[in-house]
């Protein structure tokens, strides 16, 4: 008989809850690729700045007024002690701005990838309920306790009783 409530027992022990069936997942992944190449012409106007030669120049004339002009130049008009006018030019050093006309190819590239995550599958659970099967359990081992507890209060009633009346 103890061999049997003890067998019984760890049967009831090792058959104890559990889920009803494991949780599907579905694992899917679809890869694409998609490439875009744009080219596009770039104009722009830079500004080079460009040194001129030096120039010289001189004239002598016999009027009273004399004019030597340049684009970036430095005039000096002079009458000489024998009556006579000396004019005298000369460059200045520093760059000219130019303005240059530059273009350029850009080739850009786009490269999109898609890529789709695995997904759980979407499972409704009930909260808080249990199955039938797992209710007979709990009930069952309720009666089994409470029968266990019955037996051992009937076989050892008499030192169950000794022990109470020396408490008393």
């Amino acid at each position: 008989m103890r061999q049997f409530i003890t067998s019984l027992f760890l049967v009831i022990f090792v058959c104890s809850c559990a889920t009803r069936k494991p949780l599907p997942t579905i694992v899917t992944t679809q890869d694409s690729t998609r490439t875009e190449v744009r080219y596009e012409v770039i104009e722009r106007i830079d500004t080079v700045f460009v040194s001129l030669p030096n120039q010289t120049s001189q004239r002598l004339t016999q009027d009273t007024t004399s004019t030597l002009e340049t684009a970036y130049a430095q005039s000096t008009a002079k009458i000489l002690p024998n009556g006579l006018l000396y004019h005298d030019i000369t460059t200045k050093p520093h760059p000219v701005p130019v303005p240059v006309k530059h273009t350029a190819q850009k080739r850009d590239s786009i490269v999109e990838r898609k890529v789709e995550i695995p997904v759980p599958y979407p499972v409704v659970q009930e909260v808080n309920r249990i199955t039938w099967f797992q209710q007979a359990q709990i009930y069952g081992c309720r009666t089994l306790v409470a029968m266990l507890a019955i037996f051992a209060i009937v076989r050892y009633r008499k030192k169950i009783f000794v022990f109470i009346r020396r408490i008393l």
